[in-house]
């Protein structure tokens, strides 16, 4: 087989490879990704609610996940802040 031939089968080969991840896992993949964003959400939250204003005792031994989730606070914040409502998205339009 010709070296031309075998690029189009690899070609070929990759682009059902794609297709068939469309058509079969991607909802499942997206939808985990948005149930893993939706979990950690309340979890900081629940350990750090008084950094957006929720009024939550936070135990002592919250500063312990600190160090771990320092990276993540700005784009948590941000991210509540900015999150909408389906209700929301009614009233704009």
């Amino acid at each position: 087989m010709t070296h031309r031939f075998m690029k189009h089968l690899e070609r070929l080969t990759a682009d059902l490879r794609a297709l068939l991840y469309g058509f079969l896992i991607h909802g499942m993949v997206s939808e985990r990704a948005a149930r893993k964003k939706e979990l950690e959400d309340v979890f900081m939250l629940a350990q750090f609610g008084g950094l957006v204003g929720l009024p939550v005792f936070t135990p002592y031994y919250a500063l312990r996940f600190l160090p771990h989730l320092a990276p993540r606070l700005m784009a948590f914040k941000t991210g509540i802040v900015k999150e909408k409502d389906v209700f929301e998205h009614f009233q704009e339009g």
